[in-house]
Formats: C-alpha cells, structure tokens, sequence
C-alpha cells in the first residue's frame, strides 16, 4: 500500500504522472491512494511554507498507517 500527496499545480512532478502511475499500480492489483491538493505546487508540504499543510500531511499519513496497523496511536 501507498499514498502520495502532490499539489495540483506541480511545476516539477505533473499532476496527470502520478494519477497514472496511481491507475497503474491499482490496475496490477496494488493498493495506491493519490491525495490532491488543489493550487499547492511541489513540496507544498513543508512546515516552511504551510504548517497547515504540514499538519494535513502528517494527519492523513498517521491514519494510513493506523489502517495499515503501522502507527503508534
């Protein structure tokens, strides 16, 4: 299983790549989940430049890996 987070506004990695690279991976029977930001560009997840974002981040992650019996929680 895996998730990405990537900005919908991604100069450096296209948005459209990793929706394919999700479809593939889902296709081949994989477990890959792709979680848009709307407008965020590459590496929009840095405390640096938006704790919110930051803490959105850090929330969903700690819930992928509860689902996936892998946290600490």
């Amino acid at each position: 299983p895996c998730i990405l987070f990537q900005g919908t506004s991604d100069h450096t990695v296209a948005f459209k790549t990793n929706v394919a690279f999700v479809d593939a991976v889902n296709a081949h029977g994989g477990d890959c989940r792709l979680v848009p930001f709307r407008g965020r560009d590459h590496g929009f997840f840095n405390p640096l430049k938006s704790k919110a974002d930051a803490a959105k981040v850090l929330q969903l992650s700690d819930a992928f890996l509860a689902k996936l019996g892998l946290s600490g929680h």
